[in-house]
């Protein structure tokens, strides 16, 4: 669960404009549960719902379901959304990794394009920072 507040922290929360949550439910039987968000970039809403199984105490799976169309929009913040959950997945979830191929990422050619355009700019300055402040929580 650390991974996901931190990564999220860093860099899905420095691009989104907000998140309203219509549903949320629990079934004591199986315990599970769902959510549906409603992300919010800007102009654009993706829709997703999330299915957790928890087990002890601990989250033991978390299943994600959205369009997968949506990440193919030529919107500037979804765009750049993409490039964030590709780094986390292609790292197997792991901070210390995702940190570094996040630093790598805005550091390419493709980083610094988002870096020097509207509307991602602020965004990136945001996860630039944050990116710096986890580096010092994580002691690297």
């Amino acid at each position: 669960m650390r991974f996901f507040v931190e990564y999220n922290n860093a860099w899905w929360f420095a691009l989104i404009t907000g998140v309203t949550v219509p549903m949320i439910s629990y079934d004591p039987a199986t315990d599970s549960g769902a959510i549906v968000l409603d992300i919010h970039y800007e102009q654009d809403t993706l829709r997703a719902m999330q299915h957790v199984h928890f087990g002890d105490g601990v989250i033991n799976r978390i299943r994600t379901y959205a369009s997968n169309t949506f990440f193919t929009l030529p919107r500037p913040l979804v765009e750049l959304d993409r490039y964030g959950n590709s780094i986390w997945l292609e790292t197997g979830y792991d901070l210390a990794a995702s940190l570094a191929a996040a630093e790598t990422f805005l550091d390419t050619p493709a980083g610094r394009q988002f870096a020097g355009s509207a509307p991602t700019k602020p965004a990136v300055g945001r996860i630039r920072a944050n990116l710096t402040e986890l580096r010092a929580r994580l002691g690297s």
